[in-house]
């Protein structure tokens, strides 16, 4: 692995181990049940996030997803960030507050911007490099069936 690849990963499983989610949960994945998590970053300007919140929440609900956990990464909303993702469907995903470290590390492109994590906190899949939101959360889908 080259250096910069490994600062990413030493980055980005610090970030995990770090408490930065608004409810204080641990940010490490729970190996019991999936080695993985999906980020989703979104923003409250961001009408196109509405629809991959919306879509993730029920992947999630209906535990579509083998036990991976969905993290909202806000990006810019602070302490409004919580209301946000309620009025965006998204309010039963775990939320991460202020995730800008997080995306600039994993070099988020756009909004919405979807990223399936290992433990390590490597990025495995980046389903928005392939698919406009309204299919995202099916790929992810597939993409975390064949792995799990």
């Amino acid at each position: 692995m080259n250096q910069a690849a490994t600062w990413i990963v030493a980055t980005v499983t610090a970030l995990f181990a770090s408490a930065a989610w608004a409810d204080e949960a641990p940010m490490q994945p729970d190996a019991a049940t999936s080695p993985y998590q999906v980020l989703v970053f979104w923003a409250s300007w961001c009408g196109r996030c509405d629809t991959v919140l919306k879509d993730m929440e029920t992947l999630q609900s209906d535990d579509a997803l083998s036990g991976a956990a969905i993290k909202a990464v806000n990006l810019g909303d602070g302490a409004s960030a919580r209301e946000a993702l309620a009025r965006k469907g998204g309010d039963r995903l775990q939320l991460v507050v202020d995730g800008q470290a997080l995306a600039d590390r994993l070099q988020v492109k756009a909004l919405p911007w979807v990223v399936v994590v290992n433990q390590s906190g490597e990025p495995v899949y980046e389903p928005s490099r392939q698919a406009p939101p309204s299919q995202v959360a099916r790929y992810v889908q597939m993409d975390l069936s064949l792995r799990l």
